[in-house]
């Protein structure tokens, strides 16, 4: 499950909001909001391109997607 406060600060740190993030994944809103809420998991190829897009480090990609 998705971490969703880190996933957020770290959204918020790097000027996005889940809209403007959905966008440049080439997500749906709808589809950004379930993942986010952990209605839905992300798929590798979101993960990857999030993490890209956040500069987040393999540490804290772990921690918002892959830590229980």
């Amino acid at each position: 499950m998705t971490n969703k406060p880190m996933l957020l600060a770290k959204m918020a740190l790097n000027g996005y909001t889940a809209y403007k993030l959905a966008e440049d994944i080439k997500l749906s809103r709808q589809s950004m909001s379930y993942k986010i809420n952990g209605k839905r998991e992300f798929n590798v190829d979101e993960i990857n391109a999030i993490s890209g897009l956040l500069n987040l480090t393999l540490e804290e990609r772990d921690a918002i997607f892959f830590d229980k």
